[in-house]
């Protein structure tokens, strides 16, 4: 591998083999070739090492994880080796366009004032491109971060800086990115860019790692303990349906102490909680599991 990189790309794996190779032959296929790719095989049950030697090609690197930690827990092994000056994330699932490790390099070396740039994070199925943000590019502050709506659908690049400061938060959460992102927005601007640099196969096989449900649920408390100051004094919409949605899910598991931890803070924001609101939610979340069967194990955990 190279010692200097300009980019990292980081691929936490569980058991997807042909998922993999698509995703590594992607990154291998891009115009900008400075960069290096962590593999991380959260100790799958078969054979992943294989599917990375077999491209022949220095610049990709395999680990695997000592015990099966979850997507988040593999990312963070990444993160100690990366060698790059930024960070580019890329799921066993997806594919990255040609020109997304390009364009990702290219806006953080021209916007010295930001520390990440997102771009389009579109579906194989999808017919038409959707327009996320007006203009074509956007730069949100964290002033902005707490008065808009998250952007959807992106996938992004960040540098050393703010990876540095994702591996002095908690590292053990299972699965919970929105841990890392949700300090991120905070401190630091993002430029978004209305380009669409990876692709997301649906279909994939669900093989993102063991026992998920709970552990997901588990991530709740973790975040709680992580941001209970925070949370409390930070208003913003989107962070009172994050909450909001940890409620209901731990609801509906019964674990019934978590869950009063969380409708403490919602009702510290004035958060209405009651039984017309949870019949009307649960309502919309059967509708939505029942529109895509292929989600249903997904939007149960999440």
């Amino acid at each position: 591998m190279k010692a200097n990189p300009r980019i990292t790309v980081v691929v936490p794996v569980y058991n997807r083999q042909a998922e993999l190779l698509r995703a590594l032959v992607s990154l291998r296929a891009q115009t900008f070739s400075e960069f290096e790719c962590i593999v991380i095989d959260d100790c799958s049950e078969v054979a992943i090492e294989p599917t990375v030697t077999q491209l022949a090609d220095p610049r990709f690197l395999y680990l695997r994880n000592a015990r099966n930690g979850g997507p988040y827990n593999a990312r963070t092994l990444g993160y100690r080796r990366m060698n790059g000056e930024f960070l580019f994330q890329l799921d066993s699932d997806w594919e990255a366009y040609p020109w997304a490790l390009s364009q990702a390099v290219r806006y953080l070396d021209e916007y010295p004032q930001v520390d990440a740039v997102s771009g389009m994070h579109v579906r194989q199925h999808d017919l038409a491109m959707f327009v996320r943000v007006n203009g074509g590019k956007k730069i949100v502050s964290p002033e902005d971060y707490l008065k808009a709506e998250p952007i959807p659908d992106c996938v992004g690049a960040v540098r050393r800086c703010v990876v540095e400061e994702w591996l002095a938060k908690r590292t053990d959460y299972f699965a919970m990115e929105i841990h890392q992102w949700f300090t991120f927005g905070l401190q630091h601007s993002q430029l978004y860019v209305d380009e669409p640099w990876t692709r997301y196969h649906v279909d994939a096989a669900d093989r993102v790692s063991v026992g998920s449900s709970n552990r997901r649920l588990d991530d709740y408390v973790k975040f709680i303990d992580e941001h209970d100051h925070i949370l409390r004094s930070v208003d913003a919409p989107f962070l009172s349906e994050l909450l909001f949605t940890m409620w209901l899910d731990l609801l509906r598991a019964g674990r019934g102490t978590e869950r009063k931890r969380v409708e403490e803070i919602l009702r510290l924001k004035k958060v209405p909680i009651g039984r017309k609101l949870l019949a009307k939610l649960a309502r919309k979340f059967s509708a939505l599991i029942g529109m895509n069967s292929n989600n249903t194990r997904d939007a149960h955990a999440l």
